[in-house]
């Protein structure tokens, strides 16, 4: 971790000049184990995800404490406690803000972390304003903003688990229109209906997967298709559209859902699947 004289009297003044500051060089002069910058990002990015992303919260943790300590090999010295006072301080002025960051930051494209306290304290940028967050490729060396991206699409659910999401949620709204698996005792030929249905969109699913429809790594290749999906799905499961799939097509919401950054439109596919699926 970069470590100079003049960050280090600088952020330390700020800290002196706070409520909480006798409290906070204590216990840096303690020194010790600490929360990393990528705990802390990992415990963000986990809280915000959860319930967003099909991943559950042991496996978005485990993808994002692997990722963030590939990015960021000081997160392990700062977990063993092998940081001095004035490191311990930086960090810890660090971590406090990731705390503080809005979930918005999560998927967006725009997304960054703590400028001051994380890029240019923790990260040792001198000014961080000087930074084109605009053009995130020419950012790759600037290791705080890569380990925070790291975070981010550790906790997302990639491209291809997208598809499989996507699939299972259309055949088990779809399948639910029927009459006929309204009852408990229903349950066995609804399980055949959901195989069948998933057996029909498997062309689907294998062209979604292998065109990229909904493929992304922050922050360079933001997908909105991904969230124009999420938000054709939400609004067909609560409308009577779901069991007209003909009729998805005239949905705002739906129309960019199942068309990829490259123009190849998936649309036909899912619609011919589930028509093979109704014996249409």
């Amino acid at each position: 971790m970069p470590n100079n004289l003049f960050k280090t009297s600088v952020l330390t003044g700020v800290v002196l000049f706070g409520a909480t500051g006798c409290d906070k060089l204590l216990a840096a002069l303690e020194g010790g184990p600490q929360t990393s910058y990528c705990e802390s990002l990992c415990d963000w990015a986990v809280t915000c995800a959860e319930g967003e992303s099909s991943l559950t919260v042991d496996e978005m943790a485990a993808r994002c404490e692997e990722q963030t300590q590939a990015t960021d090999k000081d997160c392990a010295e700062a977990e063993k406690g092998n940081l001095g006072p004035d490191e311990i301080l930086i960090l810890n002025e660090c971590t406090d803000a990731v705390a503080d960051m809005d979930c918005d930051q999560l998927s967006s494209a725009a997304g960054t972390p703590p400028l001051v306290t994380c890029v240019a304290g923790y990260g040792g940028v001198s000014d961080a304003t000087s930074l084109d967050f605009s053009d995130p490729a020419s950012l790759a060396d600037v290791g705080a903003y890569a380990t925070f991206n790291a975070a981010r699409n550790a906790v997302l659910s990639t491209g291809a688990e997208m598809c499989d999401d996507i699939t299972q949620e259309l055949c088990s709204s779809f399948v639910a229109c029927s009459p006929d698996y309204d009852s408990d005792a229903a349950d066995e030929l609804k399980e055949d209906a959901m195989d069948s249905c998933l057996d029909s969109l498997s062309s689907f699913n294998a062209s979604c997967k292998s065109e990229g429809l909904y493929d992304q790594d922050l922050p360079i290749d933001f997908n909105p298709t991904r969230y124009a999906a999420n938000k054709c799905i939400e609004t067909l499961e609560g409308s009577e559209s779901i069991c007209e799939p003909s009729s998805w097509t005239g949905l705002a919401e739906c129309a960019g859902a199942f068309i990829n950054l490259d123009g190849v439109d998936l649309t036909g596919a899912l619609l011919d699947g589930l028509d093979a699926y109704t014996g249409g």
